[in-house]
């Protein structure tokens, strides 16, 4: 089958003083056949977009009154992807370097000295772990992974003693994203990633700009959502498929501080839910002004941990 290949570039994650960066590819079936008639592709979310040879695209220039010729409005490529993301499935067999960093929430400096294993998605207490590897000095950590990894990082609570710059930890979990490069072999997996993790008054920090406190028998979870082209994505709204009473919804607005009052992603593109129940939930994340869904997610949350996931376009 043909098929393209939309990259997605950097997107800057920086919840307060954080940044995270997701680097991967997403492909787009050509042969797909998105439309037939231009109501399939109003209905598909492209209002000014007309159907040829099978595809949304921009209408074909018009002729003014003056008898000038005009371009039509071209279609936003943003959201283009949208219904048309195929995804390769983990290919355990084939052994991809993957290269990322963590760093500290506040200081954004490479945290050195952190374990960190990669586990199976199934696998939710990472009991056999596909992988262990150690951050360096600066932080970055090179880790054998599956090609297309769908699985998870997991940082293990820290105390001051066991890594990390002598700061102590909150255990993380990190969904790189589920989308990676379908690229040759020994190309990087996930390449320019760079993750935060928090210390429990960081933590506390955050929830009092929530005006809420974080529950020791709750998690919380961090997104940076990105669109086709790989830049933060604005006008995303998520939703959970559990909460508890004291679970709070945010948003972070164009200064990059948290907001309970939002209720869809602003320009960084940055939001996440605070004190949510435990165990597998799943997030499904839409672009209201389409009204299109841009993926749904199931990640693990743990107790008094912290997990991260890029939100990208799934099939």
């Amino acid at each position: 089958m043909k098929t393209s290949q939309y990259r997605l570039s950097k997107a800057h994650f920086s919840f307060v003083a954080l940044t995270t960066l997701a680097a991967c590819s997403i492909i787009i079936d050509s042969n797909v056949v998105q439309c037939r008639t231009d109501r399939d592709c109003v209905d598909r979310g492209f209002p000014t977009s007309v159907c040829s040879a099978n595809l949304c695209g921009a209408p074909p220039s018009v002729v003014t009154d003056g008898g000038s010729t005009a371009d039509a409005p071209a279609l936003d490529p943003k959201w283009s992807c949208l219904g048309s993301v195929k995804t390769e499935p983990e290919n355990s067999a084939e052994p991809t370097l993957s290269r990322y960093r963590l760093s500290g929430f506040s200081s954004r400096t490479g945290l050195s000295g952190v374990v960190v294993k990669a586990c199976n998605t199934r696998d939710i207490s990472c009991s056999a772990p596909l992988t262990t590897t150690t951050t360096d000095e600066s932080g970055y950590a090179n880790q054998n992974v599956p090609k297309f990894f769908a699985g998870y990082y997991e940082v293990a609570p820290l105390t001051p003693d066991g890594g990390g710059g002598g700061l102590s930890l909150l255990g993380t979990l990190i969904y790189p994203g589920t989308l990676t490069k379908a690229s040759l072999p020994d190309e990087v997996a996930t390449d320019d990633q760079s993750f935060p993790v928090l210390t429990a008054p960081e933590l506390d920090l955050v929830g009092s700009v929530l005006e809420t406190k974080p529950e020791p028998q709750l998690g919380h979870v961090l997104f940076g959502a990105v669109d086709c082209e790989g830049n933060p994505a604005s006008g995303v709204s998520a939703t959970l498929s559990v909460r508890d009473r004291k679970t709070v919804s945010f948003y972070n607005d164009d200064t990059g501080t948290p907001t309970s009052t939002l209720r869809e992603t602003k320009a960084r593109g940055e939001a996440g839910f605070f004190n949510v129940p435990t165990n597998l939930v799943t997030i499904e994340a839409r672009v209201e002004s389409i009204g299109k869904r841009l993926g749904t997610f199931t990640v693990l949350v743990r107790p008094a941990q912290v997990t991260i996931i890029a939100i990208q376009a799934t099939p």
